[in-house]
């Protein structure tokens, strides 16, 4: 005959179906919100970028247009346009966005007609392994790739 203690011992050796479940399915929760966050990190990033690419083109329009030269200015988190007489145009930043190197002076710089010297400057988002690099030629031209 059984006893209750040894009853007890038996139910209690391992874990049940149910128990399995439960910590599956809190596992999955967790994954997919760590899933999601990094998407949207990228997102930002990649807008963040874009914006950016579209700015440097303005930029360079802009001293075409106005026969001045103009800059792009890059600190830690973001960036800022200025004219010849110092003046800042437009000024982005994030605090999430992490520009970790800069051209030889810290700036683009536009001629009046369109030229620059090249350079590049390297974005990422912080709690994102993905980063971009944008690299500008002598003539102004702007791409972008993702370096992971």
């Amino acid at each position: 005959m059984i006893k209750k203690t040894e009853l007890l011992q038996l139910s209690s050796k391992g874990i049940t179906m149910i128990e399995l479940l439960i910590t599956i399915a809190i596992i999955a929760i967790i994954s997919s919100i760590a899933i999601m966050n990094l998407n949207t990190n990228k997102t930002k990033l990649k807008s963040f970028v874009t914006a950016l690419t579209g700015n440097i083109n303005k930029t360079k329009m802009l001293a075409i247009s106005t026969a001045k030269y103009m800059y792009i200015e890059f600190y830690n988190n973001g960036y800022k346009i200025i004219d010849d007489n110092n003046t800042v145009l437009s000024l982005v930043k994030n605090n999430n966005i992490i520009i970790s190197s800069f051209p030889t002076s810290n700036k683009f710089t536009f001629s009046p007609l369109g030229r620059t010297k090249a350079g590049s400057v390297i974005i990422g988002y912080k709690n994102c392994g993905i980063k971009y690099k944008i690299t500008l030629n002598d003539l102004g031209r702007v791409t972008t790739s993702e370096i992971k």
